[in-house]
């Protein structure tokens, strides 16, 4: 199809296209919010709620807020896409995965019972409207989707390597000194530009929890320098190609403790599995209309910069990436949206001719940040 074709059709669709054009759909979520996680503390030892236990949920689980917002995620998703959906879940036709994560694998299983209350013949108890629905994971230490855990030497390598070398990157490093002091002699430790992630993020879940911030965070927190300086982390993260084939968020073992190292949590992965999915679909070897995947907020981060639509941030809790895919006549078209608070939004994927890829192009694009074999690439140094 030439040029001028293809933007005829983007019209075509940009007006026409409806959910009945809609064949497979594919979401990515974070989980919703959730109390910090222990392995945080290490960064801010001058914490004034260091001795919290956050029980009932301990460490790093989901707080009823976000069992709210992960459950009105799933509402909106019904909402836009309930009509195609159907009322009934089929285990054959939906599909939910999650990270092997306490507060992940329940934000799946607020989603499903948001997404697929029982019908008459599904309800098994007249006082409950909820059914069972199965949430699959692998463990950890296999799962290179959300969360792979093992050594990956070369993903600190590919970080350090930029940090410490890029014109760029040197500049801003100096630019930010000051605030680095500020943060390092309130928090207790030598603040970094990965480091003041770490840190962010755990002050954000004190404040979703309705905890009094200290008062050296009035000027910078919780929207302000210190967001800025944290969401821009994700860019570093996928700041080359080859950083981009890996990013996300690995565990790393250091000192004896484990730690985030958030340089690449193979994006490229992601992508193929949404390709696969679709391969699957169109081959006519899987059957399901819809896959649902629960993560994190670098899994949002990472996936968007892959597309090259990240505006740095922080993803909300419970926010999302969204991968349709529609067909026109004969040709196949993908749409990304993402959706962060309330509101979802369309992304112009650089490259595509309109809101709406041919499939073709959009696997085109991301074709040489697609790993077939990412363990044996991660210990290739």
């Amino acid at each position: 199809m030439n040029a001028q074709g293809m933007q005829i059709l983007n019209i075509v669709l940009l007006i026409g296209v409806c959910n009945a054009d809609l064949k497979l759909l594919q979401v990515t979520f974070r989980h919703g919010d959730r109390t910090t996680v222990a392995e945080s503390q290490v960064y801010y030892p001058n914490d004034p709620y260091i001795n919290k236990t956050y029980w009932p949920e301990g460490y790093g689980g989901l707080i009823n807020q976000g069992k709210d917002r992960a459950y009105r995620l799933g509402l909106f998703l019904k909402k836009n896409y309930g009509a195609w959906l159907g009322s009934v879940y089929a285990d054959s036709l939906f599909y939910f995965r999650s990270s092997d994560i306490s507060r992940t694998k329940m934000t799946a299983e607020l989603v499903a019972a948001a997404l697929f209350p029982p019908i008459d013949i599904q309800r098994w108890n007249q006082k409950l409207n909820w059914q069972p629905i199965p949430i699959w994971n692998v463990p950890l230490i296999q799962d290179i989707l959300f969360l792979g855990q093992f050594l990956c030497e070369k993903v600190a390598i590919l970080r350090k390597e930029i940090e410490t070398s890029d014109p760029y990157l040197l500049k801003r490093q100096k630019e930010l000194a000051g605030f680095f002091e500020y943060v390092s002699e309130h928090v207790g430790i030598n603040v970094t530009q990965q480091t003041s992630y770490y840190i962010y993020m755990h002050l954000y879940s004190q404040y979703t929890m309705g905890y009094r911030m200290p008062e050296w965070t009035k000027d910078i927190f919780p929207f302000g320098q210190f967001e800025d300086v944290a969401g821009y982390d994700y860019v570093i993260q996928s700041y080359t190609k080859e950083m981009q084939k890996y990013n996300g968020g690995m565990y790393f073992l250091s000192k004896q403790i484990f730690v985030f190292i958030l340089t690449s949590q193979y994006t490229g992965v992601w992508i193929r599995e949404w390709l696969r999915n679709v391969d699957n679909y169109i081959n006519g070897t899987a059957t399901y209309r819809a896959l649902f995947y629960s993560g994190h907020e670098i899994n949002i981060a990472g996936i968007l910069n892959s597309l090259n639509v990240f505006i740095p941030h922080v993803p909300e809790f419970a926010s999302s990436v969204i991968l349709e895919l529609h067909k026109y006549g004969e040709e196949y078209f993908v749409r990304a949206l993402h959706k962060n608070l309330d509101t979802a939004v369309e992304l112009k994927i650089p490259g595509c001719n309109g809101i709406y890829c041919h499939l073709d192009t959009f696997r085109n694009l991301f074709a040489d940040i697609i790993l077939e074999n990412p363990l044996e690439s991660c210990r290739k140094m």
